[in-house]
């Protein structure tokens, strides 16, 4: 979808690419706040600690595999709109050029 996006699907693909970035942070923030309520509960000497840093790290390396395929996927769009451009200028140029044809 994004390599066949012309240039306004690529503008609104990183637009909602930015969006998602936008909730990915406040869930990272979340994470960072768990981790925290996690350091509290040791500090408690809290029963199930095994378990519970077992589902923090997961939780942990799933939000960061999660950030890495969404960088990949921003890299992506903005080599997609670059390329959009890039044509898009071109297609302009051979207007003028064939205007004078005309």
């Amino acid at each position: 979808d994004i390599e066949a996006a012309d240039l306004a699907e690529a503008n609104a693909l990183l637009k909602k690419h930015e969006a998602f970035e936008s909730d990915l942070d406040a869930h990272k923030s979340r994470l960072t706040q768990l981790s925290e309520l996690i350091t509290e509960l040791d500090k408690l000497n809290y029963h199930d600690m095994d378990a519970v840093k077992s589902r923090e790290t997961s939780s942990t390396d799933k939000l960061e595999q999660l950030a890495k395929l969404a960088d990949d996927r921003k890299q992506r769009i903005e080599n997609a709109l670059e390329t959009q451009k890039r044509l898009d200028g071109m297609r302009l140029d051979f207007a003028k050029r064939a205007a004078k044809f005309n």
